[in-house]
């Protein structure tokens, strides 16, 4: 008997110490899209459990081109970052942040693309870590430069419905007959285009079969190729 108490207290320990370690960073958005011609100020604050404690985070992903790189600063709750001390990632590359309390931290990301010369959609992705790297966050920005130069505008969540979410083989997108929606793009998580559906009318059925399980955008484009709204889904 006393011996099976032994091991039932070693099982609640151990249980203990694996509740103790649930996720204690999470990000308010694991994606945030921007469509930036200049400069543009993206939040996407940390609610942090279990505080107060420091992040280490760093940058662990990118596709930015080379013009790109030396245009953006990541800010956290202790001091904001030129991309010089980021990149290239490494490392070396890894910032340390005030101590955050329980609640909501911050955490933000500056860049000014007005001096750009390349377009198109690109990424960069930050890795949050705690408690001595067990415990981490991913969160990932996506900003499209545009080549018509018409700034893109983001509807109210009212304009647009998507269903089935998540979805099978078939999506359907409602939106407002006025946005002059002409084109629909369906982006993975790192923005990578899958695949583009022209459209008309209010409505649309987006076939699925050829894409992949995963998490997805849909991007509601109008005539000028600015974005009228974006859309998560999820591709069982």
């Amino acid at each position: 008997m006393k011996k099976l108490l032994t091991l039932m207290l070693g099982a609640a320990l151990t249980f203990g110490a694996a509740k103790s370690e649930a996720q204690s960073i999470v990000p308010a958005h694991d994606t945030i899209w921007s469509s930036a011609t200049g400069a543009a100020t993206l939040n996407n604050f940390l609610t942090i459990s279990s505080g107060p404690f420091t992040i280490d985070w760093k940058v662990s992903a990118t596709d930015f081109p080379d013009d790109w790189k030396p245009l953006f600063q990541a800010c956290d709750n202790y001091n904001c970052y030129p991309s010089s001390l980021l990149l290239p990632i490494g490392p070396g590359k890894i910032k340390t942040s005030a101590s955050y309390p329980n609640g909501v931290g911050d955490f933000h990301m500056l860049i000014d693309l007005s001096t750009a010369t390349s377009y198109g959609t690109h990424y960069v992705r930050y890795k949050f870590m705690s408690n001595s790297t067990t415990d981490t966050a991913v969160e990932t920005f996506v900003f499209t430069r545009m080549t018509t130069g018409v700034t893109s505008m983001v509807k109210s969540t009212d304009d647009v419905v998507i269903y089935p979410n998540p979805a099978n083989n078939e999506l359907n997108v409602v939106y407002d007959a006025n946005a002059d929606v002409k084109n629909i793009a369906v982006y993975n998580i790192i923005g990578k285009v899958m695949t583009v559906y022209k459209v008309t009318g209010e409505s649309a059925n987006l076939n699925l079969e050829a894409i992949p399980s995963g998490i997805y955008f849909v991007r509601l484009l109008n005539s000028h190729g600015a974005v009228v709204a974006t859309r998560k889904f999820t591709k069982q």
